[in-house]
């Protein structure tokens, strides 16, 4: 199932050239994939008690506008 979550970005995340830094990204795309399994009552422990890992397999990014920098 699809999960849609709207993130607010600010200049902090942004590259000098208003592009979206890697880093920041993936820091929203870790809390997104820990929400989605809180709703499965997985947690990240428990994940690495079984030695198991989590993979983003597809991602949609829209932007709605430019980042002020």
């Amino acid at each position: 199932m699809p999960i849609t979550k709207k993130l607010e970005l600010y200049s902090y995340d942004a590259n000098p050239d208003g592009s979206v830094k890697i880093p920041s990204l993936m820091k929203h795309f870790q809390q997104i994939a820990r929400e989605d399994l809180n709703t499965y009552g997985i947690t990240y422990n428990m994940m690495r008690d079984a030695n198991q890992v989590f993979v983003i397999i597809k991602a949609k990014l829209e932007f709605k506008k430019k980042i002020s920098i």
